[in-house]
């Protein structure tokens, strides 16, 4: 709980810089911590234990995969993420997705989101995030670095103790996170307690 609140406190500290106006703050504060609640939700129904990757992916990006004209396609192995991991991956898929519904492969008709997972190792796993079929990205043009990029880059790499490698392609976003794969009695808060 103590790490939820202090990644809520940063989350809000950081949107409140970047906002442009009080209607901005609380579209990107209400997103932002409607992902964490989304992935509170499946840590809840696994009583705070092991939460699979595929259900934190499907979770946060639910909103932007209904209609026709929305394409996102997941796959990998059944792979078990501590509470604090399922949550950081949550907060990077919410910002992945909601950039790509405003600028990238979801914003348009026919584009397409690929998120695949695999284990890189026995302790870790690698999710990748790719865009196409969304508006170029014209890489002549310095982007300024959004919250969204700040939360990825730093936050979320921080708790995940492993760098993010997030590009912005000339063909769309490109996201690898390397996230820890920890056995039960490493994160288990509930363990040799009776229920």
């Amino acid at each position: 709980m103590k790490n939820t609140l202090a990644n809520v406190l940063s989350i809000i500290a950081l949107t409140r810089r970047r906002a442009r106006d009080l209607d901005s703050f609380v579209e990107s504060l209400e997103g932002r911590i409607r992902a964490l609640s989304a992935t509170h939700d499946l840590l809840t129904q696994s009583d705070w234990g092991a939460t699979p990757i595929d259900l934190v992916i499907r979770a946060e990006l639910a909103p932007y995969a209904q209609g026709t004209d929305r394409h996102v396609d997941m796959a990998g192995p059944d792979v078990q993420l501590a509470p604090n991991d399922a949550l950081s991956l949550g907060l990077a898929i919410h910002e992945l997705a909601t950039n790509a519904a405003k600028y990238g492969a979801l914003s348009v008709p026919g584009g397409r989101v690929d998120v695949r997972w695999e284990l890189a190792s026995e302790t870790t796993a690698r999710i990748s995030w790719r865009e196409q079929g969304g508006p170029p990205i014209d890489p002549t043009v310095r982007r300024k670095r959004g919250f969204g990029t700040d939360l990825i880059e730093k936050i979320v790499a921080h708790e995940l103790r492993n760098p993010v490698d997030l590009r912005f392609e000339a063909d769309g976003v490109r996201c690898t996170l390397i996230i820890p794969v920890r056995q039960r009695g490493s994160f288990a808060i509930r363990e040799g307690r009776p229920v």
